[in-house]
């Protein structure tokens, strides 16, 4: 994973932003987001978890 997965994987989006000068956290990830390999798979791998667990819920 590039440095930037790495960041934004522990939830140091805001500190990327800053260092970068963006105004916004969007501003950052608009720029670099193609840089996080993977990315997709891994928010489709999130969603169906969360999915699944809806599934399993009582109603």
């Amino acid at each position: 994973m590039t440095p930037w997965g790495t960041a934004v994987t522990y939830g140091y989006l805001k500190a990327i932003q800053a260092q970068v000068g963006h105004s916004t956290a969007g501003m950052t990830l608009d720029t670099y987001g193609h840089l996080l390999p993977g990315g997709q798979k891994e928010a489709a791998a999130r969603m169906n978890q969360i999915l699944a667990a809806l599934k399993r819920r009582p109603e």
